[in-house]
């Protein structure tokens, strides 16, 4: 028995696509509704619906198929130029994908992640609050210890726990979280940091409740000793800063002010008006971190990504997050529908 679809009081389009792959056509093709599409929609509205559902959020590129010319053109190609007219019931709009996420290019085609959704979650989100906390309650004691050190002292045992179980082991686990995702560039940042910050809130516990280690000589580290440890950790800093000139100008942001603030630190111990520039530096690096926890959780949850991160290339959705080798393209078909695929194709033939 044929199926008889109720329209109700709204008007509803027919979204059907199908992955560019062998076999597949638009008579095997999946379908969605459009419930109250613009009753003239351009090429912006529907790329704005696709994403939104989640059809070509994950690396997918769109072409529409026109009837008057016979042909599936690429969304990009068209707006501007080009409408779609909703205003009759039971229209069709007919799409074919193609996927950027395959490696080799021998491979086929894998399944689209809009049919079979990731259960995993973004947590870089968490990880950025975790950050942004830590510096947030680092720079609270270095402006007590501007006034007073008995205020320190009282608030130590808060800072030694904190350290120890937010800045290091939610870092950490959010790190091994992202390398579950494919996140290389979150995964690295937050499973060092975790580390990084395990390490200090190890030593605090110890010294602020056990009074370990016991031996006045290791009460304080030599200056020399601790700017060694703050130097490679800055070098770190500065290969994520080299990774975010191609991801988004918060992640930029954010690598720029720590580096400030870790070379504050280094002076600081030598000269005691650095303590100054530490302590502004690090209400700063918090206040870029905790934006960067608000536009990433805020994006993840709301539709077309209301908050601000100033993407360098198109598709960088994240603020903490950059796919390792994996996200090569497939480029027989990628560099064949789009201009910057070809260009990038050029250019990759001219550095070989």
């Amino acid at each position: 028995m044929p199926a008889v679809v109720q329209h109700g009081p709204f008007r509803k389009v027919l979204v059907r696509y199908f992955l560019d792959r062998d076999g597949a056509s638009a008579e095997s093709s999946t379908a969605v509704f459009w419930e109250s599409p613009p009753e003239v929609a351009t090429a912006t509205d529907v790329k704005n619906y696709l994403h939104r559902v989640g059809i070509t959020r994950h690396g997918m590129i769109a072409q529409v198929y026109l009837q008057q010319y016979q042909a599936y053109m690429n969304l990009d190609a068209i707006d501007g130029t080009v409408t779609f007219d909703f205003k009759q019931p039971n229209e069709i709009l007919s799409l074919r994908l193609t996927s950027t996420s395959c490696g080799d290019e021998h491979d086929k085609p894998a399944v689209p992640e809009f049919i079979a959704r990731s259960t995993t979650c973004n947590m870089s989100p968490l990880g950025l609050f975790a950050f942004s906390m830590l510096i947030c309650l680092h720079t609270v004691e270095d402006f007590m210890s501007l006034n007073s050190d008995i205020i320190v002292e009282s608030y130590k045992a808060l800072w030694a726990c904190y350290a120890f179980w937010i800045g290091g082991f939610l870092q950490l686990w959010v790190g091994g979280w992202e390398a579950v995702r494919g996140n290389v560039y979150g995964a690295t940042a937050f499973s060092a940091f975790g580390c990084f910050w395990l390490a200090n809130g190890t030593l605090k516990i110890l010294n602020t409740f056990f009074n370990l280690p016991a031996g006045p000589e290791y009460q304080e580290p030599t200056k020399i000793g601790g700017d060694i440890k703050d130097f490679w950790i800055l070098i770190f800093v500065f290969v994520l800063f080299k990774q975010t000139l191609i991801m988004n100008r918060v992640s930029t942001a954010i690598t720029v002010v720590l580096s400030f603030w870790i070379i504050a630190s280094m002076i600081s111990v030598f000269s005691e008006p650095f303590i100054y520039v530490k302590v502004v530096s690090g209400a700063l690096l918090c206040s870029v971190g905790f934006y960067g926890f608000t536009a990433e959780l805020t994006n993840e949850v709301y539709p077309e990504e209301p908050m601000p991160m100033w993407p360098v290339h198109q598709g960088n959705e994240e603020i903490f997050g950059a796919a390792g080798r994996s996200r090569t393209l497939k480029r027989s078909l990628i560099d064949l529908r789009t201009a910057t695929g070809r260009q990038q194709y050029k250019d990759y033939e001219c550095e070989a």
